[in-house]
């Protein structure tokens, strides 16, 4: 659904972003603050592998939470 996090297949390597529908077109919008990424448009080029519902932080050790489906 849009706003979700996603872990998304992108030309063979997966990416984790925010997931947007646009008309005709999708978009995989970044949520980190560094100003290196950049959103990715996309079409049906692409598959969504999971839904993040958690992020779990400690310290320098993140544990993702996905459902496939």
């Amino acid at each position: 659904e849009h706003g979700d996090i996603v872990i998304a297949l992108v030309d063979g390597q997966a990416t984790v972003k925010e997931f947007a529908v646009g008309e005709g077109y999708y978009v995989l919008r970044p949520r980190s603050s560094k100003a290196d990424y950049e959103p990715i448009l996309v079409e049906d080029d692409f598959q969504i592998q999971g839904i993040v519902k958690r992020v779990y932080k400690g310290g320098t050790r993140f544990l993702l939470e996905s459902v496939s489906d």
